[in-house]
């Protein structure tokens, strides 16, 4: 027969692992590091207008990317978030369709009607979200004329029957370009990544 061991031990109980009052401050500064560094990169906007239809409706909410514009200057075809001058001082999201150095021309019958066509250093811009936009092959005549300084960008409305864009302001310095948006994140049904590759030039 088989002998039973008689001198096993019981498993002591594991002692409980304490924290220590250092290591609980040190991951709250932590976390109060990486809220900060958020919060410096990144920032919400809600829309309250409807000049960026149907790319961006009113009341759609909007992930900024601050970051951006620190690391490369802004690009054409992209929303960005303008810090409007005036006695507003209010942010509204516009597209970029000038750059520095370029030559900007309104063509049509009035600068604020819908079907405006916008030429870029003499060629069309293709814009597939103006719904209402001038053919390329429509001879219009030239409305205004803007040469773009060294620091300034001119930016739009994708609704260009809503005022309330470089059409009115005139160019826009970049220190005044607060960022680009990232994501549309409300309605949750509307959850996307910002398409900003929707602009052309003719002929490019």
């Amino acid at each position: 027969m088989t002998s039973i061991p008689t001198n096993i031990v019981p498993d002591a109980e594991e002692a409980p692992v304490l924290i220590s009052g250092r290591a609980v401050l040190e991951v709250a500064i932590l976390l109060l590091i990486l809220m900060l560094s958020a919060r410096a990169l990144l920032q919400t906007y809600t829309v309250s207008d409807r000049a960026m239809t149907p790319t961006i409706a009113e009341k759609q909410t909007l992930v900024i990317s601050r970051l951006t514009f620190q690391l490369r200057p802004p690009q054409r075809g992209e929303l960005v978030l303008v810090n409007e001058s005036g006695a507003l001082e209010r942010k509204i999201v516009r597209r970029v369709i000038g750059l520095p150095g370029d030559v900007i021309e309104l063509r049509g019958e009035r600068t604020g009607i819908e079907g405006v066509q916008i030429a870029v250093n003499g060629r069309p811009l293709i814009e597939p979200y103006v719904a209402a936009q001038l053919q390329n092959s429509t001879v219009v005549s030239v409305t205004a004329r803007i040469e773009l300084n060294s620091d300034e960008f001119y930016v739009m409305n994708d609704n260009r029957a809503v005022p309330g864009d470089s059409r009115i302001w005139g160019p826009i310095h970049r220190e005044n370009l607060a960022g680009r948006a990232w994501l549309a994140v409300l309605p949750l049904d509307e959850l996307r990544v910002i398409d900003h590759n929707a602009v052309r030039i003719a002929g490019e």
